[in-house]
């Protein structure tokens, strides 16, 4: 039935395996989330959901098909007992390279999850929990990432140009060279994050905590699109004085803030200014 070219039998036969999965999970929940996982990384050809638009002068990639979107959700939305049963066996949800722009995966379950390189350009990832997963290369740009929990994940070369990242949890991540520009990172927590050769241009960080936060010098990823290749530069992170007075820290811990970290506007060294009252 997956590989059906049948929308409609396809999506049958997702909801019959979901249903499976719950029933019998000792038996099959991890055989069926592996079947899943392989499914969202190659759907089968669909030549109508796999058309892009043309749209305003602009190509646009498809967005998420329907029954990628179901699959995810059932994958997304499995209990603590088969999150338990996963663990157990060793077995980590291997969703590298999806593609999910524009899906929504509101307060999903996708901890430690294998997510390197996926697709959620604009997708709605409101209060999901990525906590120690993989997301090296994904495409976050203009997502929402309100109330996310991305605790310990490994976030490196991310590009989150425009996502809006209010009050998530970015503790301990990992965001070396990763794409920050213009995002909303209000009321986050970046408490010991490694920031080396992160692109903060124009990022809010009104009340961001970054105690403990790693600065300085990183490999900053780029593409080349017209060669089709994608190369790394050594940058210090990228943000100015006035935004770093925005943010705030716990317990008396400053950032980390190396020589040779300077405001991106005025090329003065930045500094953690206890005078601001933080």
């Amino acid at each position: 039935m997956l590989g059906s070219g049948v929308l409609a039998v396809r999506l049958g036969g997702i909801y019959a395996l979901q249903q499976l999965a719950s029933q019998h999970a000792e038996t099959y929940h991890v055989q069926i989330m592996r079947l899943f996982c392989a499914f969202i990384r190659n759907p089968p050809k669909d030549d109508l959901l796999d058309k892009g638009t043309y749209f305003e002068g602009e190509w646009h990639s498809p967005v998420v098909r329907e029954d990628v979107q179901a699959a995810i959700t059932a994958i997304g939305t499995r209990n603590v007992d088969h999150i338990r049963l996963e663990t157990e066996s060793g077995f980590v949800l291997d969703l590298r390279r999806a593609r999910l722009k524009l899906a929504h995966l509101q307060h999903h379950r996708l901890d430690r999850a294998n997510l390197s390189s996926a697709d959620f350009h604009q997708a709605n990832l409101e209060g999901v929990s990525l906590e120690n997963a993989s997301l090296d290369r994904a495409d976050l740009s203009s997502s929402n990432l309100t109330s996310a929990n991305l605790r310990g994940s490994s976030c490196s070369h991310v590009i989150a140009h425009k996502a809006t990242a209010v009050e998530s949890n970015l503790k301990g991540a990992n965001l070396e060279g990763s794409l920050w520009s213009h995002a909303n990172l209000e009321g986050s927590s970046l408490s010991s994050a490694i920031l080396k050769g992160v692109d903060l241009t124009g990022a809010k960080l009104a009340g961001a905590d970054v105690s403990c936060a790693a600065f300085g010098v990183g490999s900053r990823r780029f593409d080349d699109y017209q060669l089709g290749m994608m190369y790394t530069r050594q940058l210090y992170t990228s943000l100015t004085q006035a935004q770093l007075n925005e943010a705030v820290v716990s317990g008396g811990r400053p950032p980390r803030i190396p020589i040779g970290t300077k405001d991106s506007q005025t090329d003065a060294q930045l500094v953690w200014q206890i005078v601001c009252g933080h």
